[in-house]
């Protein structure tokens, strides 16, 4: 599930016949939080309701709560490629978002990287520069994620993720 790829409404019908069809069975949902706030909501927050941050192509954060963790069956697996960390404050602050909107604690369960398939591009083609600035390695970005939701008391999430992969393509046989 990224934003850049199709409007919010597509996931969200999806999953909605995803979780009638099979009685809400667990779905891991990969996901990017492209051009969702590093900034809100605040970290020493008031009580009440926020409204959402806007994010890529027309997504909110509330869109992306909904999808990774908002619908019965959902549970994050952020994608985390950013190397300087931006991806783990985004993902922060939805979880921050989820938990003051929506009084719950988002789980995330792993987080997903991509400098296999960075170092397959450069390969290919070794004179041009792929994924610059994001290709960070599976414990990286396990680590960017898991400090990023762990150092706010209010927002602190340290079960289950315990889960961290790293994308590469498959050419076929």
């Amino acid at each position: 599930m990224e934003p850049g790829f199709n409007p919010a409404y597509i996931p969200r019908h999806w999953l909605e016949g995803y979780n009638i069809v099979s009685g809400r069975k667990p779905l891991y949902v990969i996901a990017s939080a492209d051009g969702c706030p590093q900034d809100y909501p605040p970290t020493q927050p008031e009580t009440g309701y926020y409204s959402p941050g806007n994010c890529n192509d027309g997504w909110t954060q509330e869109d992306i709560y909904f999808v990774t963790w908002g619908a019965s069956s959902s549970w994050p697996y952020p994608e985390i490629y950013n190397t300087i960390g931006a991806n783990a404050d985004q993902w922060y602050r939805i979880g921050l978002y989820s938990k003051l909107s929506h009084n719950s604690k988002m789980v995330f369960k792993g987080s997903m990287t991509q400098l296999a398939v960075c170092q397959q591009l450069r390969v290919e083609d070794p004179y041009h520069s792929h994924c610059v600035g994001t290709d960070n390695d599976p414990t990286t970005g396990f680590i960017q994620l898991y400090t990023r939701i762990n150092t706010d008391p209010y927002n602190r999430i340290t079960n289950l993720m315990k889960w961290a992969t790293d994308m590469k393509r498959y050419y076929g046989p």
